[in-house]
């Protein structure tokens, strides 16, 4: 039996998810709507907390993953493009659930939202919860069967289309909330990347900040008299300019002391 060792840090709203081999993955953001950095690439999730009812997006693939395609075997390249294809359809109905909920009321931005507090005619709800039900019994049955070509293929995607033409019938409009809804995810993932882009930037400059000021710190130590005039920027503390000037000071007395 494999050892298995698995640690969620939380710092200044970032997660960090730990396990035997160091970060293993990093989640950005809020309960709701968040991006996900790991190992498979990037993910943007927004969901319904409470409901387990989420929609996740691939941003970037695996770069690792492509490099070693080439060393996969044909059944096993088949099994990760049926997998890519699973999760893809998940992902498209999950869409679509999120749309149908948005179109008849409900908040789904909204952390605090309740489902049952919402007015959705009972009838249409129960049909679109019945055509998801047999989108996954499929998936069910073929990941139990094991079968990953083509026709498995084509039956899970007939139950997506049997979803998406259902939502034509009842919703003629409702792609105009997928792209909206498309939209905010694509946002919220563009900003948390520039954000984190804007942290690493910072963390960057104030270790190469850090190095350069002990540097200049050691250099003014052994040679004060030309240095300590280097202090005098204003990114140096208060502190740093009198200590420097001191010091030379200091110096220059024991210098002409000795000379006398």
């Amino acid at each position: 039996m494999a050892l298995r060792f698995r640690k969620t840090i939380k710092i200044a709203g970032v997660k960090f998810n730990i396990g035997k081999n160091g970060v293993s993955s990093i989640s950005i953001g809020k309960k709701g709507a968040s991006l996900n950095i790991g190992k498979n690439g990037i993910h943007s999730n927004l969901g319904i907390p409470g409901t387990g009812l989420s929609y996740r997006s691939k941003l970037a693939g695996s770069t690792k993953k492509q490099k070693n395609s080439n060393k996969l075997t044909k059944s096993e390249q088949q099994q990760i493009d049926f997998e890519y294809f699973i999760q893809n359809s998940k992902a498209d109905v999950q869409l679509m659930k999120l749309c149908f909920l948005s179109i008849n009321g409900v908040d789904i931005y909204n952390d605090d939202v309740a489902i049952e507090n919402v007015s959705i005619d009972n009838e249409l709800l129960n049909k679109f919860n019945a055509l998801e039900l047999s989108f996954n019994r499929a998936i069910s049955e073929i990941e139990f069967s094991g079968d990953t070509g083509q026709r498995a293929k084509n039956k899970i995607s007939k139950f997506v289309f049997e979803i998406k033409g259902w939502l034509d019938s009842n919703y003629p409009n409702w792609e105009s909330e997928k792209l909206k809804i498309e939209k905010i995810i694509e946002k919220h993932a563009t900003e948390q990347q520039e954000k984190e882009k804007a942290e690493n930037q910072a963390i960057k400059e104030k270790q190469f900040f850090t190095t350069k000021f002990i540097f200049l710190f050691i250099f003014t130590f052994f040679l004060p008299m030309i240095f300590c005039w280097f202090s005098l920027q204003k990114k140096y503390p208060l502190w740093f300019k009198v200590i420097s000037f001191s010091w030379a000071l200091i110096l220059t007395f024991i210098v002409l002391n000795k000379e006398k």
